[in-house]
Formats: structure tokens, C-alpha cells, sequence
């Protein structure tokens, strides 16, 4: 079982308290914006998804399915599930709590089980045999490329189609299953209500789904289940190449998010559908700060990091080769320039 209690004594860029206490004050409007910017796109493209399908040529429909599920990919574990899971979004506890669950169950994702995990990996974050959310290496191969395009191909570790992981992982919980070590470490069996509140969740949304494909069917707008029911597993292409950068490729079992995390400075659009994960050393080491502060926060300390990447292809330009040695020697990791 992991190892996700020994407490790890992490560095941290020093900030002063006061500037810190202004860093991590929380919002409502601010948020509520970003959010309901967020879906009002997604409803945007799924409404040029029935466009298409009632009144276009099938290549629009397919474009506009992809266009949908490039964006929609963002509200799920990459972004929008993920920064609700931290309770550091709104001002108002309920209002976070709302729209993650909603998200949860649009994105296959179970909240429960997600919180708890994310949680235990800002813990212990790339520590091998205590960090089960991230494993280095990670496995990235080439086939992952055509999945990548096409359907989700990662499922936390091994390269499954998401569409099977994700989907599969809900229909073990809707049966009361738990037979991963990740599951038992979270989840030891005296913690009978939270594997309840976990179950019950998996249920709901099944059921949900179900119904709603139902509906979608009868209706006539079939479409709808590549809007909605699998909307997160088509494309994941741009989220997945924002998302990789995090730590694939650097160096596990340091107590130095610096070194096993990467920060990647990416222009306002895609900052906005990726919530500002690109500053991920700066997440790590304030997770309490709102992702809407992480580029106050990244101006605030980035004489103490290693320099950032200057978009996504710069960070991609030298992860690719960091990839193929890995194949080669598993052992082998970047290692980021620490300022002097």
C-alpha cells in the first residue's frame, strides 16, 4: 500500500505574509466569469454541432464535434475538475462545491475519488511508490499520438483509451469495487463513508448518462452523445500537450517542486480554457493561491525558478528527445537549472 502520510518537508519560495495573504483571497465574480465563460463556449460549440448535423455536409459535423471536444476537454481532470478539487476557486464554499460536482459528472469524473488522490499527490508529488496519481516515468508512446487525436489515451498510468478507463473505473464503483492499490491506499476499508459518498457518485452518474443518451436517442440528435457523453474523450489533443509538461520527463523523489515540476508560459487564450495550470511550480508550491493569482504569484517569484519555457512548443521541443531516452534508459530524467 502507498506510502501518502509521511509528511515530506518541501522548499518553498519564500513570499511575504501579507503578500501571500492578498495572493490566496478569494473571488467571486472573477471566477464565476471564468467559469461561465467556460461553459457558455462549450455550449456555443455543441450548438454548431446540431447546426451542422441538421443543416450541413457530415465534414462540418465532424469538424464541429472535434472543435467541441478540444475545449470541453479542459472543464475535466486537467483543468476545471482539477482546480475545484482544491476549494480555492470561490469565495463561497457552495457555489465551487456546485459546479464541481456538475463538471464531475460531465467529465466521468468522480469527485470523491479525485479529491482525495489530488490531494495525496501534492503531498507527496512524484514519489515513487507514494505517488500513484503521477508515475514517473511516465508512459507516453508513439501510438498514444493517434489516440491523442482521437480518444483520451491516459488513464493516471498505462495508456488505456480513457473511454475505457474512465467509464470502466465508474461502472467498478457502481458495483462497490475497489481492486487498485491507489483505491485501497485512499480508501482503506474503515473509511466505509467515503467509499459510500464515492459509490453513490459513480451511480448518479451513470444513471445520468444513461438517461441522457436515451433521450438523445429517441430524439432523433444522436449527435448529442459525442457533445455530451463521450464530449470528453473526443480530441484531448491540446489538453493533453498542455497537461504532459507538467512533470513527464524531470526528476521524482526530491522534495524540490522546482525539479519535478515545469512551468510553461502560454498566451491568454489557452491560459483561459487551461485555468493557468501552465504555472505549475508556482501551483504546487502555493496550492492554496486561486489559479486566477498564479500569474501575480509566478511574477512574485520567478527569480527563484528555473526559467519557463516560452510556449508549448519550446517545452515540447526538448520533452520529445527526454521521451526517447526514457525508452531507452528509464532512468533518465531533465534537471532543470536552479537559479544561483
Amino acid at each position: 500500500m502507498a506510502d501518502i502520510t509521511t509528511k515530506i518537508d518541501w522548499y518553498r519560495t519564500p513570499v511575504p505574509r501579507d503578500r501571500l495573504a492578498e495572493l490566496t483571497r478569494r473571488e467571486t465574480l472573477r471566477p464565476l466569469l471564468h467559469v461561465g465563460g467556460h461553459l457558455l463556449f462549450s455550449a456555443a460549440t455543441a450548438f454548431l454541432v446540431v447546426f451542422a448535423f441538421n443543416a450541413l455536409w457530415w465534414p462540418f459535423v465532424v469538424f464541429a464535434v472535434y472543435l467541441h471536444g478540444t475545449f470541453y476537454n479542459f472543464l475535466g481532470m486537467f483543468t476545471g475538475i482539477h482546480e475545484l478539487s482544491h476549494r480555492t476557486v470561490f469565495k463561497n464554499h457552495a457555489v465551487g462545491e456546485f459546479f464541481y460536482f456538475i463538471l464531475g459528472i460531465l467529465t466521468w469524473n468522480n469527485i470523491y475519488k479525485f479529491r482525495a488522490s489530488h490531494f495525496a499527490h501534492h503531498r507527496v508529488t512524484c514519489h515513487a511508490g507514494r505517488d500513484l496519481e503521477v508515475v514517473l516515468p511516465e508512459n507516453f508512446r508513439p501510438v498514444d499520438w493517434l489516440f491523442m487525436f482521437s480518444v483520451t489515451p491516459f488513464s493516471g498510468a498505462g495508456g488505456v483509451p480513457g473511454i475505457i478507463s474512465l467509464i470502466g473505473e465508474s461502472v467498478r464503483y457502481a458495483f462497490g469495487r475497489f481492486d487498485r492499490e491507489w483505491e485501497t491506499s485512499l480508501f482503506p476499508e474503515e473509511k466505509k463513508k467515503e467509499r459510500r459518498a464515492i459509490f453513490n457518485y459513480a451511480r448518479l452518474t451513470i444513471l445520468i448518462h444513461i438517461g441522457l443518451a436515451v433521450l438523445f436517442i429517441l430524439s432523433g440528435m444522436w449527435i448529442l452523445l459525442f457533445v455530451v457523453t463521450f464530449g470528453v474523450f473526443v480530441a484531448p489533443w491540446l489538453a493533453i500537450l498542455c497537461a504532459l509538461p507538467q512533470h513527464i520527463c524531470l526528476k521524482g523523489d526530491t522534495p524540490d517542486w522546482r525539479i519535478c515540476a515545469r512551468t510553461v508560459l502560454m498566451n491568454p487564450i489557452i491560459r483561459f480554457f487551461y485555468w493557468n495550470m501552465n504555472y505549475h511550480i508556482e501551483h504546487h508550491m502555493y496550492a492554496s493561491v486561486p489559479f486566477y493569482n498564479l500569474p501575480a504569484l509566478h511574477e512574485e517569484i520567478k527569480g527563484d525558478l528555473p526559467e519557463p519555457y516560452p510556449g508549448l512548443i519550446a517545452a515540447w521541443r526538448d520533452i520529445l528527445p527526454a521521451v526517447r531516452k526514457q525508452r531507452i534508459d528509464p532512468d533518465y530524467c531533465m534537471i532543470p537549472e536552479l537559479p544561483s
